[in-house]
């Protein structure tokens, strides 16, 4: 799932980086039927992009936790520690749902 977080933090930025507005509060990870790839909607306008992200896909609950810690760092402003992140994944419930 780390792995995973690395990638949608790397495409956000390039997204970014391009001018793509991204609007965190409306940012959704939906499957793409008949996939292993995820749409990824930015905005309400429609765009997105799609990455494999399977395990962040099938766990929405800790994707809702982290984005805070992906906006932070796709956005360069002040970073939660990211022994706050790990620590999301130390949870039992956690560990039971990866």
């Amino acid at each position: 799932m780390i792995a995973e977080l690395g990638v949608l933090v790397a495409e956000l930025k390039k997204i970014a980086t391009i001018g793509v507005m991204i609007d965190w509060a409306h940012l959704v990870i939906q499957p793409l039927p008949n996939s292993t790839s995820h749409k990824i909607a930015l905005n309400q306008k429609g765009d997105y992009v799609v990455l494999a992200l399977p395990l962040l896909g099938e766990n929405a609950d800790i994707v809702k936790m982290l984005m805070p810690w992906v906006e932070a760092k796709v956005s360069l402003k002040n970073l939660p520690d990211d022994l706050q992140v790990m620590s999301v994944f130390m949870s039992d419930k956690t560990i039971q749902s990866i």
